[in-house]
C-alpha cells in the first residue's frame, strides 16, 4: 500500500494535513484503510524505537559525550588557530631583529 501526503480543509480553520492509501477513491478500488495524521505516526515511531533501543540511557550518554568531544575538539581548534597566529607574530619580530 502506498500512502500519500494530503491536505484537507485547505482554506479553512479546521485544515489538517492527513496521510492516505493513494487509490482510497478510485472507483476501481474499494478501499477501507483508515487515514492517519502525522502525530500519530510520530508517536507510533516513537513507542516502537522505546521497544527496540533497550540500552536507550547509554546511547544518550554516548551521544552527550560525542557532543561534547566536538566542542572540545573546535574549542582547541579556536585555541591552536590563535597561538598560530601569535607564533608567526613572533617568529616575524625574531627575523626583525636577525636581519
Amino acid at each position: 500500500m502506498i500512502y500519500d501526503f494530503f491536505l484537507w480543509y485547505f482554506n479553512d480553520k479546521y485544515r489538517r494535513s492527513i496521510y492516505n492509501f493513494d487509490y482510497k477513491f478510485d472507483e476501481n478500488i474499494k478501499c477501507e484503510t483508515p487515514h492517519v495524521t502525522e502525530e500519530e505516526i510520530t508517536v507510533v515511531f516513537i513507542s516502537v524505537m522505546n521497544i527496540l533501543i533497550t540500552e536507550k540511557d547509554e546511547i544518550i550518554e554516548n551521544i552527550q559525550l560525542i557532543q561534547q568531544t566536538v566542542i572540545d575538539v573546535i574549542t582547541f581548534k579556536e585555541e591552536h588557530d590563535k597561538l598560530r597566529s601569535e607564533m608567526k607574530s613572533v617568529v616575524e619580530v625574531i627575523q626583525g631583529c636577525v636581519v
